[in-house]
């Protein structure tokens, strides 16, 4: 169970990091972070996500 745990922790990290560099954001800085995730949920509002 803990190597599972760790495996989906390396995953995100991964696609987090990978995020970062596609987008030039900084997610560990609130302001990006934000940005981000209204612009998710705006999306998700307007159906550009299904």
């Amino acid at each position: 169970m803990a190597e599972h745990k760790e495996q989906r922790i390396d995953t995100l990290s991964y696609r987090l990091r990978h995020f970062s560099e596609l987008t030039g954001r900084d997610l560990s800085a609130t302001a990006s972070f934000a940005e981000v995730w209204l612009a998710i949920r705006a999306a998700g509002q307007l159906g550009l996500l299904d």
